[in-house]
């Protein structure tokens, strides 16, 4: 859903071809991270079903690679629409 405002957004506030590269990239890194966070998971959950410190440390270190992704694609997000936001309003 974030994809999809990030996107219409774009085109309502005509990025740039530079903006929009830099916002197509964080994107897909994003989702990049999902994807691997979603596969250390079932992997994970194939290795055992048990209760495991060392199992539930690899699950979280990859979740905490989504929130790096996620931090950076709404830091790039900010930089490009938050001036286009001020711009809007006057």
């Amino acid at each position: 859903m974030a994809t999809l405002i990030v996107f219409a957004a774009s085109i309502f506030f005509d990025v740039s071809n530079v903006e929009m590269v830099a916002l197509i990239i964080v994107t897909g890194f994003v989702w990049a991270a999902e994807i691997f966070n979603t596969v250390a998971e079932r992997i994970m959950d194939f290795i055992s079903t048990e209760r495991n410190s060392k199992i539930e440390l690899i699950k979280d270190m990859a979740a905490g690679a989504v929130l790096v992704a996620a931090i950076t694609a709404l830091v790039t997000g900010a930089i490009v629409f938050i001036p286009k936001l001020f711009l809007y309003a006057l």
